[in-house]
């Protein structure tokens, strides 16, 4: 996207719930730069206008369009951080990504190449197969040939197992006896132990009974060496900024699905499109990221940079004024 406004005194006019908090650095970002950012899920990003945290920004990748470049930054930075921080794959080692042509499935799988993975093994429907092929990955299992995907892959064995799916059989099937987890393998899921897209109703019980299986895990994992993570990243500039790095060199690119005018009508076709997928519908799953665009007219953004800039610089007099009466009162109270 394009930065419209910074501050405050800018933000204000575009979000007139913002409340004003720490002052914003005035070298990064500029009104006009072109950046993306990673929005988190309260409120959404699906807008013609969102407020963002300065932390959670950086500057696009130059070799991006704004399309491209809003595929990538929750996913991109989930599977970064998820394959690097989180699991600590090193150079040579084997990994799994469940659920490899999701959003960010396939970027996990590029990462993963881009760390210096010595295999990599996917689950993926039979149509998604050469695009994964592709993008790096050594195999693919087709998880509608193969429901129990584990048994496809019966005898091997592997260092790091990412869950971008969801649901305790994936973690039962990879630490059990002939499993595919490694003695010293790490599980890191992304999605938890749910598989309903609609979420559970968030009960006490149901807390007490997930922190309960997680120290359980935890507990397992230092008596026989298969470490379990329950991944949540929070968004961070420096890893966007990481992952800026690998688009601009190519090692990782956008896989995006289809692209919706940020209109009526797309919106409705988005919206029917999740509810059919969460309703179950197979022909509904998505190969990558599905896009909201919004028309970027030059002369709009022209009109809004000015718009922006004009307030940022009244907001900079007026602090300038604020500041001057302060010291002439000092001047006034030395007398």
């Amino acid at each position: 996207g394009t930065v419209v406004a910074v501050g405050p005194a800018g933000v204000e006019a575009y979000s007139p719930h913002f409340k004003d908090g720490v002052e914003v650095p005035s070298t990064y970002p500029r009104v006009g730069d072109e950046v993306w950012a990673d929005v988190t899920t309260d409120g959404g990003g699906m807008a013609e206008y969102v407020v963002v945290n300065v932390g959670a920004l950086a500057s696009k990748p130059s070799n991006l369009s704004h399309e491209e470049a809003a595929a990538m930054p929750v996913a991109g930075t989930t599977a970064l951080v998820a394959l690097r921080d989180a699991a600590k794959l090193t150079e040579g080692e084997s990994v799994l990504i469940l659920g490899g042509a999701g959003g960010c499935g396939s970027l996990a799988v590029q990462i993963a190449k881009s760390l210096g993975a010595g295999r990599i093994v996917t689950t993926a429907s039979n149509s998604n197969t050469a695009a994964l092929l592709s993008l790096g990955a050594d195999e693919v299992v087709d998880y509608r040939q193969y429901v129990k995907w584990h048994e496809q892959l019966a005898g091997q064995k592997f260092d790091v197992v990412l869950d971008c799916v969801g649901g305790r059989a994936n973690w039962a099937a990879a630490k059990a006896e002939g499993g595919v987890l490694g003695p010293e393998g790490r599980f890191v899921t992304i999605a938890g132990d749910t598989t309903d897209p609609l979420g559970e109703p968030l009960t006490k019980t149901r807390l007490i009974k997930s922190a309960l299986r997680l120290l359980g895990r935890k507990i397992r994992g230092r008596v026989v060496g298969q470490q379990y993570v329950s991944f949540y990243k929070t968004p961070s500039r420096s890893s966007l900024q990481d992952l800026k790095a690998l688009v601009e060199t190519g090692a990782v690119v956008p896989v995006i699905d289809r692209v919706y005018p940020l209109s009526a009508e797309g919106g409705m076709d988005l919206f029917s499109r999740a509810m059919n997928r969460a309703l179950g519908c197979n022909e509904c799953t998505s190969s990558g990221k599905v896009v909201l665009s919004v028309d970027h007219d030059d002369l709009r953004i022209e009109k809004l940079t000015a718009e922006g800039q004009a307030r940022v610089d009244a907001r900079e007099k007026k602090k300038e004024a604020y500041f001057v009466a302060i010291k002439e009162a000092e001047v006034v109270t030395a007398k």
